[in-house]
């Protein structure tokens, strides 16, 4: 199926899913990850930021942790996202949370892109891309080449390799994971008939036959997991404000 494109080229009509349901405990502390700050801003506000900046994202639904639906409420206010029209209480899995929100979409959009809350340097230009992509393609998703030698440990105390995997065939996936919304109803049906829950959506898709196009993402768009990881988000953030910023008068 082929969504029409709009006068720039780009697909239209899009809701974007924010998966921010989980507590992020690796990073230790009360408050769950997507809820800190980072350079001045949650990370979760970051991330609605720059979605709700594309022209083509109608609406923006967020999935949040139990008790936290409120607060996202909240800084939509604060920092002025008014494409916020739906934020529903996440599930024990992503899986659910996702569908709890895909659920909740006010409007029937041709294109859902979900986007996790703890990447909150997704460049533009990567989230224009995709959103291009999904006007050619069903399924398309941010992912990175694999640079490291990957190995497949084997059951044991201590782990064992069994074998090394050939890493020019592997690709880390990243968010957006973009679709036709008919795919992901689809997709998300036959996991909830089927007993089966995916890491991401597009395991999901997969399981449909659907095929899945690979979008070169961007290392800056990492995941926040760890402290080290907040540490190099904010260093990234500062590098790019130095590029932004004007020229200082000679």
């Amino acid at each position: 199926m082929t969504i029409p494109l709009g006068p720039a080229g780009l697909a239209v009509g899009v809701t974007a899913i924010v998966a921010a349901g989980g507590r992020g405990t690796r990073v230790g502390g009360p408050v769950p990850k997507q809820f800190l700050d980072l350079a001045g801003r949650p990370v979760l506000v970051r991330s609605l930021e720059v979605l709700a900046a594309d022209p083509r994202v109608d609406e923006l639904v967020v999935a949040a942790p139990p008790g936290w639906v409120d607060r996202v409420w909240e800084l939509a206010r604060q920092y002025g996202i008014p494409k916020l029209t739906r934020v529903v209480e996440g599930g024990e899995t992503r899986q659910e949370s996702v569908g709890r929100a895909f659920g909740a979409v006010s409007s029937r959009p041709r294109v859902v892109a979900i986007h996790d809350a703890a990447r909150p340097l997704l460049p533009p230009a990567l989230l224009a891309g995709l959103l291009e992509a999904a006007g050619r393609y069903p399924a398309v998703i941010a992912a990175v080449p694999v640079r490291d030698t990957v190995k497949e440990a084997a059951p044991g105390d201590p782990p064992r390799v069994a074998r090394t995997l050939a890493r020019e065939r592997l690709w880390a996936a990243q968010t957006p994971q973009v679709f036709h919304a008919h795919v992901l109803e689809a997709a998300l049906a036959r996991a909830r008939e089927d007993g089966f829950t995916g890491t991401d959506e597009a395991a999901l898709v997969e399981r449909l036959g659907e095929p899945v196009v690979l979008y070169p993402g961007s290392a800056e768009n990492l995941k926040l997991t760890t402290p080290e990881d907040f540490a190099l988000a904010g260093a990234l953030l500062a590098r790019r404000h130095a590029a932004a910023a004007p020229p200082a008068p000679a």
